[in-house]
């Protein structure tokens, strides 16, 4: 039978930079009995409070009142999408593109709105229109961008994430992205070279050290990986992620003692966090702990069952074990979640 063990890289691809969506809240200057912009500033003051519920019976008294009053429908929409009602938010911008066709805000929260519902087709259609609407906003195709990069077209967020910069060439979130799009068309060359640039417009962007990180740890550059997921945990000493990066650093440098300390740090700031399990058993796999690291593969699984890589993990430990069937069985369950190599697993598998 033939083993595989793959040691996992899990990085931070593209930070999001999600905003809280309060564009235009703004209380209106209004006359003696107007009562639905009276509503309407209530309906301000009381966001500005995190009075939610309050907020949002203020906007709907001020739609009800005054049937065209496209910002009070909007700003019900920001108190939806701080409610997580998004589909409810969706309706009302909906009802502010009706009254205000050419309103590229609503479009653009209504793309946040999807997006946040994981439906990134639709939330990257909305903000293209809120760029075509209005292409002197850089964020309008940098959010064009990060729905791309999650449909998994990297050549188009690229593109997104280019122009994004020509608007606003100090744009370091739009830079870091860009990276990570073409980190994933292997451009390894030009991602370093954006999360550099990410870097010097925001030299405490840790994700940017992390993400530089590991590119250089794809391109072998341990040494210089090393240097910039400690960077990464300097600008932010709780970032667990960067942490198991580094730790996975150390390992294919052959550092196990390093390593071990630094996957170990991960999973005290976050108990929950999988890879570093994995990846601990992996160090034990290597040092013929067969017994130690199965039961390190299974807790990685226990926190995320679609975990391919510790399926397959796991199979190599039982295989060292003699526990051939059980090998088999976690290297087919890898195999159906789509790992790479799966017929190396399977292989061995054959009667």
């Amino acid at each position: 039978m033939k083993k595989i063990s793959v040691l996992l890289l899990l990085s931070l691809i593209v930070n999001l930079e999600l905003i809280a969506q309060t564009d235009s809240m703004a209380t209106l200057v209004v006359a003696d009995n107007q009562e639905a912009e009276l509503d309407y500033n209530k309906g301000v003051e009381n966001y500005k409070i995190k009075s939610f519920d309050k907020s949002l019976e203020n906007f709907t008294s001020a739609t009800l009142k005054k049937s065209n009053f496209y910002q009070a429908f909007y700003n019900r929409g920001n108190v939806q999408s701080q409610l997580k009602r998004y589909k409810e938010a969706i309706s009302d911008y909906t009802e502010v593109i009706k009254i205000q066709p050419s309103y590229a805000r609503a479009y653009f929260s209504r793309g946040m709105a999807y997006f946040l519902m994981k439906d990134y087709k639709s939330a990257m259609d909305n903000f293209f229109t809120a760029s075509t609407l209005d292409p002197k906003v850089a964020k309008y195709p940098y959010y064009c961008g990060v729905a791309n990069f999650q449909i998994g077209d990297y050549k188009l967020a690229e593109k997104n994430f280019t122009e994004a910069i020509r608007i606003k060439n100090d744009y370091a979130f739009a830079y870091n992205d860009r990276g990570s799009a073409r980190r994933n068309l292997q451009n390894y060359d030009g991602a370093i070279a954006d999360y550099n640039l990410a870097i010097k417009n925001d030299p405490a962007m840790a994700i940017a050290f992390n993400n530089l990180g590991s590119v250089q740890r794809i391109t072998k550059d341990y040494k210089k990986a090393i240097i910039s997921y400690s960077s990464a945990i300097r600008l932010n000493p709780t970032y667990f992620i960067a942490y198991n990066n580094r730790g996975s650093a150390y390992f294919e440098m052959g550092n196990l003692i390093e390593s071990i300390s630094d996957f170990e740090k991960a999973i005290s700031l976050n108990a929950k966090y999988a890879p570093a399990y994995n990846n601990i058993g992996l160090l034990l796999l290597k040092q013929k702990k067969y017994q130690e690291a199965s039961t390190q593969f299974t807790k990685a699984i226990e926190l995320d069952t679609n975990f391919a890589e510790a399926y397959g993990n796991r199979g190599s430990s039982k295989e060292m074990l003699h526990d051939f069937d059980g090998a088999c069985s976690d290297w087919k369950k890898a195999a159906s979640l789509g790992i790479e190599n799966a017929d190396l697993y399977l292989k061995g598998c054959e009667k």
